[in-house]
């Protein structure tokens, strides 16, 4: 999973993550990713992302 944040995260750092739907007919998915990569991209950056579990 690709994430933009606005701060720099190490490689190895594990995040949980709430991805909201656009519609009420699907829950959240909520999961577990360990960060792979982290680039710097404009004001921001860019994280690769390794979804190590989906917990809803």
């Amino acid at each position: 999973m690709q994430i933009y944040v606005e701060q720099q995260v190490e490689a190895g750092e594990e995040l949980q993550t709430v991805l909201h739907p656009s519609s009420d007919q699907f829950p959240p998915l909520e999961t577990v990713c360990e960060v792979i990569r982290c680039e710097p991209d404009g004001n921001g950056f860019l994280l690769g992302t390794n979804i190590s579990e989906v917990t809803r």
